[in-house]
């Protein structure tokens, strides 16, 4: 069996499962709403009863673990979140660029922190959170991300916020992200 590595407020702690985890949620202010339409970008199909579609384009990867993600925020009677375009390309560059830099973090030497790229982003909302988990099991871990991410106060704090209304997911060579937003 793997280790899983959960840091938490400087604080490690070890469970099955090799993955370190780290949480933060950053407040944004003036951030300009956009909605991307020229990247082709429209739902698909509802996969499961009750929840959201998927973005076109999205993996089996990113689906499940959006699917996941909302079906631990219904549990917890919160509304499911829906997929944000915006949110889904900054989750997405950030995986790979925690996958060029081999370093999971909320700031890129790059591209800054959560804050700085979500005014890049232009994330719609005044609010916003993120998620970030790194697997040595590669990609194959998302089926497990989200269950490590409730099991981690920080990170569960994050998918159950009743601030958040849309969600996007990356997932690059192992490397995890998710964004919330409440555009």
């Amino acid at each position: 069996m793997r280790e899983l590595i959960l840091r938490i407020e400087g604080q490690i702690f070890k469970m099955t499962i090799k993955l370190i985890l780290v949480s933060m949620a950053t407040l944004l202010s003036s951030c300009v709403s956009v909605r991307p339409t020229s990247h082709g970008h429209t739902p698909e199909k509802v996969v499961s009863r009750g929840l959201p579609p998927c973005l076109q384009g999205y993996t089996e990867q990113q689906c499940s673990v959006f699917r996941d993600t909302n079906r631990a925020r219904m549990a917890h009677g919160l509304p499911p979140l829906r997929g944000s375009v915006s949110c889904s390309y900054l989750a997405q560059d950030h995986s790979k660029d925690m996958a060029r830099e081999q370093k999971l973090s909320h700031d890129s030497p790059q591209f800054g922190n959560f804050g700085r790229r979500a005014k890049a982003y232009q994330l719609p909302g005044t609010w916003g959170a993120e998620n970030v988990a790194w697997s040595s099991a590669g990609n194959s871990y998302y089926k497990q991300v989200v269950a490590g991410w409730m099991d981690s106060p920080g990170h569960r704090a994050n998918i159950l916020s009743p601030n958040a209304t849309a969600i996007g997911i990356g997932i690059f060579n192992g490397y995890f992200a998710q964004c919330f937003t409440n555009e």
